[in-house]
């Protein structure tokens, strides 16, 4: 998505700290799950909003949905 590690760590956190996201520590690694599954349902929403009004939102979520597979754990050293 082109974010550096810490923006993205920033995000997690504020995520997390908003309820939209649930975490647990294994070793180093923190790894982060959706907190409810009414999170995809807000998420889509967005999207849906998103698409309307600008094409740039239309490209990353499309990129962000069909790219996850791709992405790999970050170690929790990395995001700090």
């Amino acid at each position: 998505m082109g974010l550096s590690i810490a923006n993205a760590s920033q995000h997690l956190r504020l995520m997390r700290a908003s309820g939209l996201l649930a975490s647990r520590r294994d070793g180093k690694q923190v790894l982060y799950r959706l907190s409810d599954p009414a999170v995809v349902n807000l998420l889509s929403a967005l999207g849906r909003l998103g698409e309307r009004n600008q094409a740039e939102v239309r490209a990353t979520m499309a990129g962000y949905f069909h790219d996850r597979d791709a992405m790999e754990p970050v170690p929790r050293a990395a995001l700090s």
